[in-house]
Order: structure tokens, then C-alpha cells, then sequence
């Protein structure tokens, strides 16, 4: 189940318009704010903060939200406040219409997160933003964050926090402290009750570990996002439970939702939580795509996948470059929101989310030390590589499935790792003063290349270099640690990293990603011409299913005077979607005498001349086994 977030301009023609602008940095100056009150008095508008941090120089608290009656009369104010240099951008019901559309592709955490609680971490935190929890339930109520700064039912916000009485979360849509789902439309409101379960589940998971035991407990700040009253359910007020998980002290903040548009706004919330040391993971969707889905593909959010049992990807499940990992969504059992003893089981992306989430729980309960970063940096360096039973995905389910036991005995044996099969992740290197030390990226399949990023900023001795190989020495680069480039790109499937001899021992940490093939030419591309008297040809997918958004063509081209007769063995495609056409000719404006689609076994075709051109068509949904042709030339 993926809950999908109310962005963009679904409203009535009277309902208010939302506009959102993001001042520049000389806007305390009394000049520039006395010149964006001008332009304010003049349309009798009346901004007011989004979010009130008390860090200066916070960027999120540049962001001012005013409700105005119509569209257009807000564009013309983000113009005029743009046009004055008084804004860096505009958006208006969560569109940019102003200034620079500035989205990056999710490619790894920044390197300046923080973990200031670390040391004094009792519990790991992990908020749950979603649509209502029943708290009663027998797998939630034992691991429910209880905020001792507030003196419960007193009607006074004691932590000062903005958030009267905020014992066991918050509801940020009906503005109370009772999370819980209306009794009246338990239908509606089910889906932060599974996710919660999936999550807490981890405490007992830690049985599974050997000789060991975590050194915090998990418990879950529950915060409710979807008005009681609500005709749908959409989760428009899911940022706004960002805000207070932010401000709740969160570790790890589950979205397991996702949808809308690139927002400068949502991306600066986003920013401010990994500046704070959290960790924020979303769905990637369950859209059955290579579709960036926000807030997962924030370069700041964890991006999660779906798996089936068998670890193929689950067919819903959305895929692509943006993806940081991957994780079994299919047939979970979860607590049911309609008794306290009772279960159910589901599927989709919002599983797979809640069970990353436990996961980094888990670690993060195993060794409170950990920021952020390093979070997501175990749980890709030890996670299980996809691409194997994945041909079509490869390099698209991130750096794969986190294997959370063998990640947890691995730092705890300070193992080094120095191969890494996964599509990406972090290579935690180290200089030695005696020798060199090696490093290899060998991800399975075939790709463009692989990119490299140094993720540490600190400086280092002269002595200090990288060398950078392919596994064919027809790549090889020689860096300076501290002139490393932005980026580097390998033209290759693997590479080497070799730390040569320095005058000190260091760690090094960076960061890789492979640079994906068009999965559509996979198996196939454009025209192949077969003029031999007979033969075999298909889709090429051989064991594996064949790929979305294919497009190729067989001209069979026989003597003159002859005819062409087809028939398939094997012959199995998306039924009435993904077809085979066959045209008695040699271009598709040749008369049609064949299109076949679905698992059952066409009849034989023949021409009526020498030329005889096939035609494979597939969407990027569902895929099947493909098929097998053969072919005859009947000489007269």
C-alpha cells in the first residue's frame, strides 16, 4: 500500500492558493525587509514563517507561506519579490514558478551530518509519519516514546517545543496529541498501524544475533498526518510531520508514502533533518517505473525499493539510479487496525521502508555511536547484491538488501572489506605506512561505467595519493587526496582503488555508483537483417524476462520469388500489451498478417513475397518469459 501526497493544484477554483517563498540571505537587513513589506502592503498580503528553528542561519527558516485568493495574483507577487532579488524562489501549492529548479539525484548522504544525542542515547527513536496508530495494539503498546518533558494532561506545552501535552506523538493535521484513528473509518485510517508493527518488531529480531545484545531498545514517536475529518486520504499535511519529528528529536523519520513534484521547500526540510543527524527513509514508489518519487529522491532521503520473497524485484515496486537499497515487501504480517490482538498481511513499497527503518534501528541500538551516514553507509557496504536474479534491474535496486546480522558482526569483528559487489555504496579505505592497500568495485552485469566520490573533507599529508584502475589497465589516474576531483568516471564494468604507501595511517571514505545501461537495448535494439534460407532468432532474453520499452525489428529477407514461413515454440508476453507484429513486407506500412500477445502459442505465418518484418513492442510494466522464432525461406 503506498499513500500518495497531495502536491500541486488540486484544489477548488475558491479555495485559497498556497504560496511559498524562500527569502535571500541579506533579508534581515532593515532595507531588504523594508522593500518586502512594500511589495506585501501593496497586494495586502500577509506572510508568516513555515518553520521556526532557533539555529541561525537555518536554511528552512528563510521560508515565509501566505494564502492568497487567486493564482494569478500570486504569481504576480513571487514575480515582483523575485524580479527585486528579495527571494531566491517561489512556489506556489508546492510548484517552483520562481528561480532556480535546483533537484539532484539522490546519490549519497552529505558528509557534514551531525549525531549530537549520540552520546547520551537511551532509546533509538524512529518517528512514523503516517495516517494514525493504534496505540493499544499488542505489538506497538510496549514500544511507544513517551516524552517526560511534558506533564500529561495538564493543558501546558512544558518543553516549550509548540505542542501542548505531546506525551505520545502528535497529530499535525487536527493539532492535539491523539494519534489514534477515528473509530468511524478504521478503513481509512489503517496504514501507520501495519507500518509501526513491522518497525517495533526489530526489538525481538535482535534473538537472531549471536553472543550479543543491542544496547538501547527501539521505541517509535508516532505522528499523525491525515485530519480525522479528512474526505481522502491523502497525506497533504506529511511535511508539517517531518517538521515535528525534526523538532521531537527523531533518529530515523519512516515515510512510507511518497509522490508530487521536486520542492526547494521539501528538500531544505529535508536538509535540516540530515544537518541534525537524522535519517530519513522513504518509498520509492509503487508505480511499476524508473520514476523519482520525492521525497525519496532527495539526495538527503534513503530511497527504498521492494522485493518479492524470492528477492526478484516485487512487480509494483517503482526502480531506477535514485534507489539506495532494497527490501522484501511481499505478504508482511502487521498489526490490524481493528483489535488489539489481531494481524494481517500486506504488501508494496511501505513494507520494504518499514523494514529498512527497523533495520537501521536495530544497528543504530547496537552501536549508539553511529550518525547518520554511517548508518547508511553499513547497511550498503553490507548489504546483499540484487543483480544476480535481477538482470533486467541491474544496477537499479541501489546497493541492495541490508543484511542486518551480518552487518552488525562485521563491525563488531572490525572486518575490512576490500571487494564490494554491490551496484553502490562506500568504500571504507585506509592508508598504511608499510604498503599499499587495495580496493575493488566488481558489481555484477554491465554498465556505462562506474562514477567515484571522495566523501571525506578533511585534509591530508602530501604523501597521500589514489590510484584508479580498471581491471584492464586501459583506465588508470593517479590523485592527490586533496585535490581529488568532484567526481571521477571509469569507462569500465570494475575498478580498482590502490592506496599507495603514506607517512600516515588514515581513513578514507568514498562513495560509488554505477553508471546504468538502457535497460530497453538490453536484449535487443533497432533492426537486424536474417538473409540466411532459414534459422532461429528471439527476443534474447534467454532465462531471464525480457525488458520494458522495447522497440526491435527482424527484416527476413529471402530470395526472389519466395515466401517466408514463421512459427514459435516458446511464446509468452504481457497478454493484449506487449505484441508481436508481423508485417508481409519489409516496413511496418506493409499489410499486417500477424500481432500475437499473451502466454498462447501463435499459429504459423507465411508471406505472400520474399520479405517478411517482426516487430517486438513492450511497455515498462509487466514482463514475461518472451519467446523463440523460427523461420523457413519456401523456394517456388
Amino acid at each position: 500500500m503506498l499513500i500518495l501526497i497531495l502536491t500541486g493544484f488540486h484544489c477548488h477554483a475558491r479555495e485559497l492558493q498556497h504560496l511559498r517563498v524562500k527569502v535571500c540571505q541579506d533579508f534581515s537587513l532593515t532595507e531588504r525587509s523594508g522593500e518586502f513589506e512594500k511589495i506585501c502592503k501593496h497586494y495586502n498580503v500577509d506572510f508568516k514563517i513555515c518553520h521556526s528553528f532557533p539555529e541561525a542561519n537555518c536554511e528552512i527558516n528563510k521560508w515565509f507561506i501566505a494564502e492568497i485568493e487567486h493564482a494569478d495574483i500570486a504569481h504576480r507577487i513571487g514575480g515582483d519579490l523575485y524580479s527585486h532579488k528579495l527571494i531566491e524562489c517561489a512556489e506556489l501549492n508546492g510548484y517552483t514558478f520562481q528561480g532556480a529548479f535546483r533537484n539532484k539525484v539522490n546519490q549519497c548522504l552529505s558528509h557534514n551530518s551531525q549525531s549530537p544525542r549520540s552520546g547520551n542515547r537511551k532509546v533509538v527513536k524512529v518517528a512514523i509519519v503516517d495516517d494514525g496508530f493504534r496505540l493499544t495494539h499488542d505489538a506497538i503498546k510496549p514500544f511507544i516514546y513517551t516524552n517526560k518533558k511534558e506533564i500529561k494532561g495538564n493543558r501546558i506545552d512544558d518543553d516549550g517545543n509548540g505542542f501542548v501535552d505531546d506525551i505520545h506523538g502528535w497529530d499535525v493535521s487536527d493539532h492535539d496529541n491523539n494519534v489514534n484513528p477515528p473509530a468511524s473509518r478504521l478503513k481509512d485510517f489503517y496504514h501507520g498501524t501495519h507500518i509501526a508493527s513491522i518497525i517495533t518488531s526489530f526489538n525481538t529480531f535482535s534473538d537472531s544475533v549471536n553472543h550479543s545484545k543491542p544496547q538501547c531498545r527501539i521505541e517509535i514517536i508516532p505522528v499523525k498526518c491525515l485530519s480525522d475529518e479528512a474526505t481522502s486520504t491523502y497525506l497533504k499535511d506529511c511535511y508539517k510531520g517531518i517538521e515535528y519529528a525534526i523538532k521531537a528529536g527523531a533518529d530515523i523519520i519512516n515515510c512510507s508514502w511518497g509522490g508530487g513534484t521536486f520542492s526547494q521547500y521539501e528538500r531544505d526540510l529535508m536538509d535540516e533533518a540530515q544537518k541534525r543527524g537524522i535519517l530519513i527513509i522513504a518509498s520509492a514508489g509503487n508505480f511499476y517505473s524508473e520514476l523519482s518519487q520525492f521525497p525519496a529522491s532527495y539526495h538527503s532521503v534513503v530511497s527504498v525499493a521492494a522485493l518479492s520473497r524470492d528477492n526478484t524485484k516485487l512487480p509494483v515496486s517503482n526502480y531506477g539510479r535514485t534507489v539506495d537499497l532494497a527490501d522484501v515487501g511481499e505478504n508482511e504480517l502487521a498489526a490490524s487496525v481493528y483489535g488489539d490482538d489481531k494481524d494481517t498481511v500486506i504488501s508494496g513499497t511501505s513494507v520494504a521502508v518499514a523494514r529498512v527503518s527497523g533495520k537501521a534501528a536495530l544497528l543504530l541500538a547496537y552501536y549508539p555511536l553511529l550518525n547518520s551516514e554511517q548508518l547508511l553507509m553499513y547497511l550498503q557496504i553490507y548489504a546483499n547484491p540484487l543483480e544476480g536474479v535481477n538482470k533486467v534491474y541491474t544496477g537499479k535496486l541501489g546497493a541492495g538488501m541490508p543484511d542486518i546480522i551480518r552487518t552488525i558482526q562485521s563491525i563488531s569483528s572490525k572486518e575490512e572489506k576490500k571487494l564490494f559487489s554491490n551496484a553502490k555504496g562506500y568504500i571504507n579505505g585506509k592508508f598504511n605506512k608499510k604498503s599499499s592497500v587495495f580496493y575493488m568495485v566488481k558489481p555484477e552485469g554491465k554498465y556505462k561505467g562506474i562514477v567515484i566520490k571522495k566523501v571525506s573533507s578533511q585534509m591530508y599529508s602530501k604523501s597521500c595519493e589514489i590510484i584508479i584502475s580498471d581491471s584492464s589497465n586501459k583506465y588508470t589516474e593517479k590523485f592527490s587526496v586533496n585535490d581529488f576531483p568532484d567526481s571521477v568516471f571509469v569507462p569500465a564494468n570494475s575498478l580498482r582503488l590502490e592506496f599507495p604507501a603514506a607517512k600516515e595511517n588514515k581513513d578514507l571514505l568514498f562513495y560509488y555508483s554505477v553508471e546504468t545501461v538502457d535497460s530497453s537495448k538490453l536484449y535487443c535494439s533497432s533492426e537486424r537483417i536474417l538473409n540466411l534460407p532459414f534459422g532461429t532468432f528471439s527476443d534474447g532474453s534467454g532465462d531471464q524476462n525480457y525488458c520494458g520499452g522495447q522497440d526491435c525489428k527482424w527484416l527476413i529477407s529471402a530470395k526472389e520469388g519466395s515466401r517466408i514461413r514463421i512459427a514459435f515454440p516458446e511464446f509468452n508476453t504481457e497478454a493484449h500489451i506487449d505484441k508481436v507484429y508481423i508485417f508481409d513486407g519489409d516496413g511496418t506500412q506493409a499489410r499486417i498478417i500477424g500481432v500475437f500477445s499473451g502466454p498462447l502459442m501463435p499459429p504459423e505465418v507465411s508471406s505472400t513475397g520474399n520479405k517478411m518484418l517482426v516487430w517486438f513492442v513492450t511497455d515498462n510494466v509487466n514482463h514475461a518469459s518472451g519467446w523463440k522464432a523460427e523461420y523457413v525461406a519456401i523456394e517456388p
